[in-house]
């Protein structure tokens, strides 16, 4: 845990202290604005952390998805791997329970990722990027600076490679037995996994929130677009800044 803390204060240095609801693309909509935040992210247990896909394949110069430059962003100073790395710290010192999610690229077990001849021809063309099932192995696994954050008693889960964290998953089981309804989405990319993870949550009945300083895809201009449709259609945006004083004052006020 030192060194993950180091490094958030390495990359937070000169920063200035937090801030609610500090700027961030989009601003929030105004359907949006009689929400009351302090009574969704709750301390009861209700509230979990998600973080989507932070693996050496986008996050690593030399990981297969390294040519869309989502890494060069998201390691930038305050790029989304600090602010997630920033919110996990939150969570964790506010007892928030967190979810962290792979994506499976190679669907070579049918009976547990149904394949199509459409996924036999595009997981083949994928795998050939791929010297050997090591670097399979270490391009899904985790960054160094998120594997040193995940705990024994977090839950990880690895989901098709189309987007939904729902989909062939027992995510939903988790958040019912765990009495969860308030989802704080982070992640990759923004206008795939991020957004479907949106969607899929309102649609089955939950409270889904995007970070959206935490969230990254291949260009800026698609990661903002994305943003604004998460945000008119489906879910608040909010910044890191803004969910870690919600986080802080809910801690003040619970009794």
């Amino acid at each position: 845990m030192g060194t993950v803390r180091n490094h958030i204060q390495d990359l937070a240095k000169d920063r200035k202290s937090f801030q609610s609801h500090a700027p961030l693309k989009p601003n929030l909509h105004p359907q949006w604005h009689s929400l009351k935040f302090e009574e969704i992210i709750k301390l009861d247990g209700s509230t979990a952390f998600l973080n989507i896909d932070s693996q050496n394949s986008l996050l690593s110069e030399k990981g297969s998805g390294s040519a869309e430059g989502i890494w060069k962003r998201a390691r930038a100073r305050g790029g989304s791997l600090e602010n997630t790395l920033r919110l996990v710290e939150a969570c964790r010192k506010r007892g928030i329970p967190c979810f962290w999610f792979r994506y499976e690229r190679f669907r070579r077990d049918s009976a547990k990722f149904p394949a199509t001849v459409l996924d036999t021809v595009q997981w083949a063309y994928w795998r050939s990027a791929y010297e050997d099932e090591r670097s399979v192995g270490w391009d899904m696994g985790f960054v160094d600076e998120v594997k040193g954050q995940v705990r024994d008693e977090d839950i990880e889960m690895v989901y098709p490679g189309h987007g939904s964290i729902f989909a062939s998953t027992n995510l939903q089981k988790h958040f019912n037995a765990k009495g969860i309804r308030t989802l704080l989405i982070t992640g990759y990319h923004t206008d795939w996994c991020v957004e479907m993870a949106a969607r899929d949550a309102r649609e089955f009945g939950y409270i889904p929130i995007v970070i959206g300083d935490a969230c990254g895809t291949a260009s800026e201009e698609a990661h903002e677009s994305a943003l604004e449709r998460i945000n008119a259609g489906f879910a608040p945006v909010l910044s890191t800044e803004s969910i870690i004083n919600f986080l802080v004052h809910a801690g003040k006020r619970r009794p």
